[in-house]
């Protein structure tokens, strides 16, 4: 599973290693990380790695005491694509 939007994930392992960290970053409150939360408990994710690099929007349902990624991708956007997810029927929210 190549991505042409995220270089150096090949498989579907990768995938869902990069879903896995991004998490783990987010969970502890790394800089650069932010997450909304649907009503629905669905979150969304932003990563910005470092000034210049693209960040990754990542969509996650719940399930049980983890969670399964819907998408994980780069944005055209950027954050802004992050920012511009609706905000009616969201609340901010902590990953653990």
């Amino acid at each position: 599973m190549p991505s042409a939007d995220i270089p150096g994930i090949l498989t579907v392992n990768d995938y869902l290693a990069l879903g896995r960290e991004i998490a783990r970053l987010a969970a502890s409150g790394l800089p650069g990380t932010y997450t909304k939360e649907r009503d629905n408990g669905e979150i969304l994710v932003y990563w910005e790695p470092a000034a210049g690099l693209p960040g990754l929007f990542m969509a996650v349902s719940p399930i049980g005491t983890r969670g399964e990624i819907k998408t994980l991708f780069s944005p055209q956007e950027g954050k802004q694509y992050f920012d511009d997810q609706a905000i009616s029927g969201f609340r901010r929210t902590t990953l653990h």
